[in-house]
């Protein structure tokens, strides 16, 4: 998270948010970058469906950061969890090899999807797959079953 005091924020003045973040390094993809840069649409921090801009002001989370975060923003149970698997286990790979949890989750997935779709795969990174919902090619293709 960028905040007006953090060490990437650049010395110049901050009559505008332009002048406030240096925004040279980071392209965005889908966005005019030379006009964006003028007038930038930039957040700071989440709490529920809410995000803060860099000037303070609320605005709704209304595709939920484009289907990544579906249960809200800063959830202090989901936080939790990652903190608590994050101290265990923070990754290990799929290829010939997998670790405890993602066999619980994996079960708990094929759980809540209908009939016998129950085949999960986990591909990376697992931001936008974890957040769509069942049913989902990538969660029940029938052509792909073991």
């Amino acid at each position: 998270m960028l905040t007006l005091d953090s060490p990437f924020a650049t010395t110049k003045p901050a009559n505008t948010p332009a002048a406030t973040f240096n925004m040279d390094h980071q392209w965005l993809p889908f966005t005019g970058n030379r006009h964006f840069k003028q007038e930038p649409r930039i957040f700071v921090a989440a709490e529920g469906m809410h995000f803060t801009t860099h000037d303070g002001r609320q605005v709704i989370d209304g595709i939920s950061s484009l289907w990544c975060v579906g249960a809200g923003h800063n959830r202090k149970p989901i936080a939790e969890a990652i903190k608590k698997q994050l101290d265990t286990l923070d990754y290990a790979t799929a290829f010939q090899i997998s670790n405890d949890q993602a066999f619980q989750a994996a079960q708990m997935i094929a759980d809540l999807c209908p009939g016998d779709l129950n085949k999960v795969l986990f591909p990376a990174p697992l931001g936008p797959t974890m957040a769509t919902n069942c049913p989902s090619p990538t969660l029940n293709d029938t052509s792909a079953r073991a």
